[in-house]
């Protein structure tokens, strides 16, 4: 349901490890939040983000209730898309987005936070997207191996990379390419 596919925390640890992503504190969005994977794996490696999660999905209340710290905010279920946002533009959204909504949600996203990053198959750059691509060309970075989004640890036949909007860099024609490094134990 609403192509809910958790993220391994691995993925998300290649990209915070990295030193070639550097992610500002402060406050970050999960717009896709599911059962709390991504926020739950930057929590056990920085003290210094406080969450504002959304999620449709209300089966994984209980699952983002358990990965909440003192000032994160669960907001009310629904779209991210969609909702009304009153509130102030974020340091980071960090999201995994249903594959078909994807370019619906970093639109949505690059009005609502300064830096910008997803998790999509680089595949995700194809011609359905080249114009808009043109415009708002990410930072890409290439995972070094396929993330399993199930329990069987079996991988699809897609590569999968960050894409990332630095903070002021959402309007531009180029951006850079680079592999990231397996996580760390």
């Amino acid at each position: 349901a609403f192509e809910f596919y958790p993220t391994p925390r691995e993925t998300v640890q290649s990209l915070i490890d990295s030193p070639l992503v550097v992610l500002p504190g402060g406050r970050w969005i999960e717009p896709c939040a599911g059962s709390g994977r991504i926020n739950a794996t930057v929590n056990a490696a920085r003290a210094d983000v406080s969450w504002l999660l959304v999620e449709i999905d209300e089966r994984h209340r209980a699952d983002l209730t358990a990965t909440l710290r003192d000032d994160d905010v669960l907001l009310p279920f629904g779209d991210f898309v969609i909702r009304d946002w009153p509130y102030p533009r974020a340091d980071v959204l960090i999201m995994n987005p249903p594959f078909s909504h994807a370019l619906a949600f970093v639109e949505a996203a690059m009005t609502r936070a300064r830096t910008v990053v997803m998790l999509q198959r680089i595949a995700w750059m194809c011609p359905a997207r080249a114009s808009w691509l043109r415009l708002h060309a990410p930072n890409v970075y290439a995972l070094p191996k396929r993330p399993s989004f199930t329990d069987d640890g079996n991988t699809d036949m897609a590569d999968y990379a960050w894409f990332v909007w630095p903070d002021g860099q959402h309007d531009r024609r180029a951006g850079r390419v680079a592999m990231l490094d397996a996580a760390s134990a």
